[in-house]
């Protein structure tokens, strides 16, 4: 029926094109340390798991009863070894299952006419075009540099020696480290970026009221390595306090 038929369709594919907004998951992507950094998603992963189960033994009833199980299963077989082996052979290289891959994974296993396959494969195509309008057409196979986002790099970071009259002093590059300047945010803006000759920074036309959150970090050229975490910084009465160990 034609109300049946636009129902099973417009639904899922809105739920699958929205899935990222109408959800509260913590985890936005299937990458293995962004995993490790959230175990609560893991109940969302374990959901999402039994579902696929679920439906995926459904499908294969049918396809079994069409006639068309094997077949599947061998083009499957060689796609995993398509995938697999690079894998293998570029060990630099960090899997990744975007939305938009997962999503072209399971389209043809929707190819049958059922209902079951009909809201599948609509939910595919709205999480297909959810994947490729949030995060682009990412490869499947990533370095961990494209996949850091903003986290931190565990690069050496730099030490505050003190304030003194309206000025923040630091401490000097070591000798062996591969850093020539230094970037400094004060209420993350960046103020300074400077070679490693300088090694102060004064606050000028500044509301003497107010506290001023200070962060530094090495740089190489333009590129900063990690942040320190916020010095507290208070100049009527000329307060340092030194930020926590760790980057920002």
């Amino acid at each position: 029926m034609p109300v049946e038929r636009t129902i099973l369709t417009l639904v899922p594919f809105w739920l699958g094109l929205l899935v990222t907004v109408l959800g509260d998951s913590p985890l936005d992507r299937l990458y293995g340390p962004d995993i490790a950094e959230h175990p609560e998603a893991i109940v969302t992963i374990v959901i999402v798991v039994i579902v696929i189960v679920i439906l995926g033994f459904n499908q294969a009833r049918v396809f079994r009863k069409y006639g068309k199980f094997w077949t599947y299963i061998k083009w499957y077989f060689l796609l995993g070894l398509f995938v697999i082996m690079p894998a293998c052979l570029l060990p630099e290289l960090s899997f990744r299952l975007h939305h938009y891959i997962l999503a072209l994974l399971l389209l043809p296993l929707t190819a049958l006419p059922t209902r079951v396959s009909l809201i599948c494969q609509w939910f595919l195509i709205g999480l297909l075009l959810n994947g490729v309008a949030r995060w682009g057409m990412d490869s499947i196979l990533q370095t961990a540099d494209s996949l850091r986002r903003d986290a931190a790099l565990g690069s050496l970071l730099p030490s505050f020696s003190g304030l003194d009259n309206s000025t923040i002093f630091w401490n000097d590059i070591p000798a062996n480290a591969d850093w020539d300047g230094f970037k400094l945010l004060i209420n993350d803006v960046l103020k300074l970026s400077a070679n490693s000759s300088t090694l102060s920074y004064r606050l000028e036309d500044t509301d003497t009221d107010i506290p001023y959150y200070a962060r530094l970090a090495y740089s190489n050229g333009n590129e900063a390595g990690d942040f320190t975490k916020a010095a507290t910084i208070w100049l009527n009465n000329s307060t340092f306090i030194p930020p926590r160990p760790g980057s920002s």
